[in-house]
């Protein structure tokens, strides 16, 4: 954490916006370099004799400008550049910097959304502060359908979806399919992405004060969600084959765990992929013990492998999750669970209750990319 207290210049004009401006030069001209993290909003708030929202917006608009990321509870950083930061127009005059701040963008094709992608990628440099597909000109097929479905349906998107049609079902059960196996077209659940669609089904499946074993390494947003809806994680020893079978007996054993939530093939963050010989030990512990599995498999679609899925080794109890974000694009929230019947409705309803129902345009978008074919020549390019 830096010790950096910014000195605003006297002026006229609202102080968040003098603030947004201080730490903008301040981040051009090095002194709040890359990686470093600013003063929590409260502590600056006290430091500057000022309020903790007018610190907010401050931090909400250099972040909206791209130059700092935020994440609830770690804190907000300085981001690295490999470009001099855009110019961002305004009525009022230039600072000394040369940058100017805005308190809201004007709507246009110009705006910068605050993707960790530029919209020109450096010629000579890799990004990998992403794991979103790589785009590679999804957006005119995208653009195409778009055109498609508005013209279809224009009075399905101006109301909300009450129904979820067979042909979601179908590309759901088209995508998530792994060499001979191929989920039931009834145990499909169309969702709001991946991790809507997890934290759905630990929603239809656990209480609050329930607990959730996640492996020593993994992908912490879910974890982190599962903490916010009060459940309890609970860490299990791995290997690089994946979680150790006797770890979990004993975890299950002391702990009474209801859910385990695994990402077998392409593992984030290690990239490792679970044996089948250890596939079916997990799987042994978890019926031994009554326990349910989430299996993430984002990063699994794009690796062939004739591995089956540990929910055809275990359909009774894994709940098998995939997404389009990985493979064809991010921004669509394009995801479906293949669940056992007995709690698809019950997946179904939860997810409706905590993302307020699925998109009709997204999701309509997501099975035509799907059904076409045009998700998968993407995921194969």
């Amino acid at each position: 954490m830096t010790n950096w207290i910014p000195n605003i210049p006297a002026g006229k004009g609202p102080m968040y916006l003098r603030l947004a401006t201080q730490i903008a030069e301040d981040i051009v001209a090095g002194t709040l370099p890359a990686g470093a993290k600013l003063p929590p909003q409260r502590d600056l708030a006290y430091d500057l004799g000022i309020t903790v929202g007018t610190v907010g917006r401050a931090y909400a608009l250099v972040r909206e400008k791209g130059l700092v990321s935020g994440e609830v509870g770690r804190g907000t950083y300085v981001l690295g550049t490999i470009a001099p930061v855009p110019e961002i127009t305004t009525d009022n005059s230039k600072t000394a910097s040369g940058i100017q701040l805005i308190p809201s963008p004007v709507l246009t094709g110009d705006v910068d959304f605050g993707s960790t992608r530029t919209a020109v990628p450096h010629p000579e440099l890799a990004r990998l502060d992403s794991t979103s597909a790589p785009e590679i000109g999804q957006s005119e097929i995208v653009r195409s359908l778009m055109q498609q479905i508005t013209s279809d349906s224009p009075y399905e998107i101006a109301s909300y979806t009450r129904i979820i049609p067979d042909s979601w079902r179908q590309a759901g059960q088209q995508w998530l399919a792994r060499g001979d196996w191929v989920p039931e077209t009834a145990s499909i659940v169309p969702a709001f992405g991946a991790q809507a669609a997890i934290m759905s089904v630990i929603s239809a499946t656990t209480s609050p004060g329930d607990r959730i074993v996640f492996e020593e390494l993994t992908y912490s947003s879910i974890a982190r969600g599962a903490v916010l809806m009060g459940r309890q994680p609970v860490a299990v020893a791995r290997d690089e084959c994946g979680p150790l079978p006797d770890e979990l007996a004993k975890v299950c054993a002391q702990k009474h765990p209801k859910v385990i939530f695994m990402m077998p093939t392409m593992h984030n963050p290690t990239l490792t992929t679970m044996p089948e010989d250890r596939r079916r030990e997990i799987i042994a512990v978890a019926r031994e013990h009554n326990l349910w599995i989430i299996e993430d498999e984002v990063y699994g679609s794009l690796r062939d492998t004739e591995l089956m899925p540990l929910i055809a080794l275990a359909p009774e109890r894994t709940f098998h999750v995939g997404s389009l974000s990985k493979t064809v694009a991010a921004g669509l929230r394009g995801g479906w669970v293949s669940s056992p019947l007995s709690h698809a409705q019950r997946i179904a309803n939860a997810h409706k209750m905590m993302t307020g129902g699925i998109s009709f345009l997204l999701a309509e978008l997501s099975a035509r990319l799907v059904l076409s074919g045009a998700a998968n020549d993407l995921r194969l390019r």
